[in-house]
């Protein structure tokens, strides 16, 4: 009786929390998306980024939580945000055939990260709010603010961290595509 008891306690247990109680710091790496066909000729300066995310500083960008929904974990806020989507900007306007210059007069990016978060429950999501200003002539010809968002369906994916740091460059990637579209028009 005592056994059966025992027994039932801990299977009560392990069906309510689903998994242990972790974090993910992911690192951030960037690889570019817009196809070549689509040059571009041109120079840019890209200022770096500004975080103006109201959460910042709490070192958390989202959680991870199991298959009932219950919160197991913390996704840590990656360090150097804004180096990446610098760097992220900058190696997609090289790609799509604009010169990144250390200063133009032709057109100047200026950009702040508005939001940032990241998820994992059966899916890995990532949605990050990119606010642009382009200036180009003196005269600001783009003021526009970027979403992109990624949900990734992997239930084969046994690393929160990998599933979160892909989830994080597709945002990034789909945010920055839709910019470099923009930016053509110009």
């Amino acid at each position: 009786m005592k056994i059966r008891f025992f027994s039932t306690i801990v299977i009560s247990i392990f069906f309510l929390t689903g998994c242990a109680v972790f974090n993910a710091k992911p690192s951030l790496q960037y690889s570019t998306i817009v196809l070549k066909s689509n040059l571009v000729s041109g120079s840019a300066y890209v200022n770096d980024f500004k975080d103006s995310r109201p959460d910042k500083g709490t070192g958390i960008i989202g959680e991870i939580s199991n298959g009932y929904g219950i919160k197991c974990g913390e996704v840590k806020e990656p360090s150097d945000i804004t180096a990446w989507v610098t760097n992220a900007l900058k190696s997609e306007l090289k790609n799509a055939g604009y010169e990144t210059a250390e200063s133009s007069k032709n057109m100047i990016i200026n950009g702040e990260i508005l939001s940032l978060c990241a998820s994992s429950c059966y899916t890995y999501q990532a949605t990050i709010y990119l606010k642009i200003s382009v200036e180009k002539n003196s005269a600001v010809v783009l003021d526009k603010t970027y979403k992109g968002d990624s949900n990734k369906l992997d239930i084969l994916q046994f690393s929160y961290k990998k599933g979160i740091e892909e989830a994080l460059t597709a945002s990034l990637q789909q945010a920055i595509g839709q910019l470099i579209e923009d930016i053509n028009k110009i």
